[in-house]
C-alpha cells in the first residue's frame, strides 16, 4: 500500500513537472509570441504613426511660414501695385497734359509760321511792287535830269550866244544906222550947198546909200539874231522847264522810295520779328514734343509696371488662398487623419500591451500553480518514502 502510494505520488510529480516543462517550454511561448508579436507589430504602427503625425505636423508648420511669408508677400505686392497705380495715374495725367502742351504748341508754331509766312510775302510783295519799281523810277529820273541838264547847259550856252550875238548885232545896226544918218545928213547937205560940185554931190549921195545899204544889212542881221536869240530863248525855257520838271520828278520818287524804303525797312523787320517767333514756337513745340514723348513713355512703363505689379498680385493672392484653402486644409486633414491613425494605434498598442501582461499574468499564474503543485507532489513524495 505504501509503495502503491509512493508510485502514485512520483506519478503525479513528475507529472506536474512535465506539465510545468510544458508550460515553460510550449504553452506558454505559444500564448506569449502571438501576444509579443502583436505588441511588436503594434509598436511599430505606432512609431509609423507618431513619425507620420510627426511629418504632418511639421509641414503644416511649414505650410503655416509658407502662409506667412506668401501673405506677407501679398500685402508687400499690394503695397507695391498701390504705389505703381498711383505713380501710373500721376503719370497718365502728366503725360494729358503734356500732350496738350504739345497740341497747343504745335498749334503756335503753325499760327506763329503763317504769320511768318505773311509777313515774308509782304516783304517780297513790297519790294517786287513797290521799293524795285521805286529804284527802277529813281533810276529813270535821274536819267532824265541828266539828259534835261546836258539839254539844259546846251540850251543855256546856245541863248548865251545868241543873245551874245543880238547884242553885238544891235550894236553893229545902231553905228550903222549912226554912220547912215550922218552920211546921209552930210548928203542932203552937200546936195543944198551950192558950193559944192555935181561929183561932190554925187559923191555924198552914194556915200550916204552905200551907208544906208549897210545898215539894212545890220538892220537885218539884227532881225535875224534877234528871230535866233528868241528860238534860243524859247529852247533855253523849255530846257529849263523840262530840266526842273526832271528835277522834281526825281525829288519825287527820292522822296517815294524813301518812303517805301522806310515801310520795307519796317516790313523786314516785322518779317524778322515773326521769323524769330517762328523759331521760337517751333523750338518749343519740338521741346513740347520731347516731353510729351517722354510722358508718354513713362506713362507706358508704369501702366505695364501696374499690369506686371497687379499680375504678381494676383499671383500672391493666389498663393495664398492655394496654401490656405488647399495645401493647409489637405495638410491638416493628412494632420488629423495621422493623429486618428496615431490613437487608433496607441489603443492598438495599448490592447496588446495589455492582452500581453494578461497572459503573462496567465503564465505566471500557472507557473506559480504548475510550482506549487510540483512542490507539494514533491511534499508527498518525500512523506511517502518516510513512511
Amino acid at each position: 500500500k505504501v509503495t502503491a502510494s509512493l508510485d502514485a505520488a512520483e506519478e503525479d510529480a513528475l507529472a506536474k513537472t512535465q506539465a510545468l516543462e510544458k508550460l515553460f517550454k510550449t504553452d506558454a511561448p505559444m500564448k506569449r509570441k502571438p501576444a509579443m508579436s502583436k505588441v511588436t507589430v503594434a509598436a511599430k504602427t505606432l512609431l509609423d504613426a507618431s513619425r507620420a503625425h510627426a511629418d504632418t505636423g511639421r509641414v503644416l508648420v511649414a505650410i503655416d511660414a509658407a502662409i506667412t511669408q506668401a501673405t506677407q508677400l501679398h500685402s508687400n505686392a499690394t503695397t507695391i501695385t498701390k504705389t505703381t497705380e498711383a505713380a501710373a495715374l500721376k503719370a497718365t495725367a502728366e503725360a494729358k497734359t503734356s500732350a496738350t502742351a504739345h497740341v497747343t504748341a504745335d498749334k503756335d508754331a503753325t499760327m506763329k509760321k503763317a504769320a511768318s509766312d505773311t509777313a515774308r510775302t509782304a516783304l517780297e510783295t513790297l519790294i517786287a511792287t513797290k521799293q524795285k519799281p521805286a529804284i527802277a523810277s529813281v533810276k529813270e529820273a535821274k536819267a532824265k535830269l541828266t539828259t534835261a541838264t546836258r539839254a539844259k547847259t546846251t540850251s543855256d550856252t546856245a541863248h548865251n550866244r545868241a543873245r551874245t550875238a543880238r547884242a553885238n548885232a544891235q550894236i553893229d545896226q545902231r553905228t550903222a544906222e549912226t554912220i547912215a544918218k550922218a552920211a546921209e545928213a552930210k548928203a542932203k547937205a552937200a546936195a543944198g550947198d551950192p558950193r559944192k560940185t555935181p561929183a561932190q554931190k554925187a559923191a555924198s549921195m552914194n556915200l550916204a546909200a552905200a551907208k544906208r545899204k549897210l545898215t539894212d544889212a545890220a538892220a537885218a542881221r539884227l532881225t535875224a539874231a534877234t528871230t535866233a536869240e528868241t528860238a534860243a530863248k524859247t529852247a533855253a525855257t523849255a530846257a529849263e522847264t523840262t530840266f526842273a520838271a526832271a528835277k522834281s520828278a526825281l525829288a519825287t520818287a527820292e522822296m517815294a522810295l524813301l518812303s517805301i524804303s522806310t515801310m520795307v525797312a519796317k516790313a523786314t523787320t516785322d518779317a524778322a520779328a515773326a521769323d524769330k517767333l517762328h523759331k521760337d514756337a517751333n523750338t518749343a513745340a519740338r521741346a513740347a514734343k520731347t516731353a510729351a514723348d517722354r510722358a508718354a513713355a513713362i506713362q507706358s512703363r508704369l501702366e505695364a509696371a501696374t499690369k506686371a505689379r497687379r499680375a504678381l498680385e494676383a499671383t500672391a493672392k493666389k498663393n495664398v488662398d492655394q496654401l490656405t484653402n488647399v495645401s493647409r486644409k489637405d495638410a491638416m486633414s493628412k494632420t488629423t487623419a495621422a493623429a486618428t491613425t496615431k490613437t487608433a494605434a496607441a489603443t492598438a498598442k495599448g490592447t496588446a500591451d495589455k492582452e500581453l501582461e494578461a497572459i503573462n499574468k496567465e503564465i505566471a499564474t500557472a507557473t506559480s500553480t504548475s510550482i506549487t503543485a510540483r512542490k507539494t507532489a514533491e511534499g508527498v513524495v518525500k512523506k511517502a518514502m518516510t513512511d
